[in-house]
């Protein structure tokens, strides 16, 4: 059977938005690509990510008295630890890093085409939308792949919302908490889930998100605390 004109039309445009959409995303993945490798900072705190991993990796306190040879960045410690994890299995280099920055980047794109779907949008809809986001690479700053904790932040967050949005409020609230751990700033995402879940799921949701994701991060906070003969707050 043909296609009516509209019908050629209605693929035409489905087509395109497709094989622009692709476009998008495989320009990113050239990006990476080409800067993967690259032996010294793209970025100012590259460097001193590495030294963070590197100092988990020889059983080293993050927070501590500042002094000539290191002072901590203002973050919490999850990407350093995973960091340091990674270059243990293979080798402490930026490659190691920005690797892992891309994977965030690739999870949190694939958060908003489940967004999307989510909301009813159509396959092709969902991967503009996703292509939208790639798109920002270089208007971002090109955070998306560096030794950096953002692209894995991105990740946890967008995951937290969308598991959020579809009620499986354990798991939102624990990956919030993750974000947190990546950089603290996330924790202010909590607030507005915390509204929408009280206003359309009920007291009892919005009590368990509580549950899951901010006693584990009060948990953490003291547990840092702890560890760091209380610098940990300082930072």
């Amino acid at each position: 059977m043909g296609y009516s004109s509209d019908g050629m039309k209605k693929l035409l445009y489905s087509s395109s938005l497709i094989l622009s959409s692709f476009s998008i995303i495989l320009l990113f993945f050239y990006s990476f690509y080409t800067r993967v490798q690259y032996p010294y900072d793209l970025e100012w705190m590259e460097g001193g990510m590495l030294i963070h991993a590197q100092r988990v990796m020889e059983g080293k306190q993050l927070y501590v008295e500042p002094s000539a040879d290191f002072i901590p960045y203002i973050y919490p410690p999850l990407y350093s630890w995973l960091l340091a994890f990674c270059a243990s299995v293979t080798e402490l280099d930026y490659w190691v890093g920005r690797s892992l920055s891309f994977l965030g980047t690739i999870l949190a794109g694939a958060a908003i085409f489940r967004a999307c779907r989510l909301e009813g949008s159509s396959k092709s809809i969902a991967l503009v939308a996703t292509s939208f986001f790639f798109s920002t690479y270089e208007d971002g700053g090109t955070f998306f792949d560096l030794t950096r904790a953002d692209g894995l932040l991105m990740a946890s967050l967008a995951w937290s919302l969308v598991w959020i949005r579809q009620g499986n409020i354990r798991l939102g609230g624990l990956s919030l908490c993750v974000a947190f751990l990546f950089k603290h700033n996330a924790a202010i995402f909590g607030f507005p889930c915390l509204w929408w879940l009280w206003r359309n799921r009920g007291r009892s949701p919005a009590i368990s998100f509580v549950l899951w994701s901010a006693v584990p991060a009060l948990f953490m906070i003291a547990w840092l605390q702890l560890q760091s003969n209380s610098l940990f707050l300082t930072y």
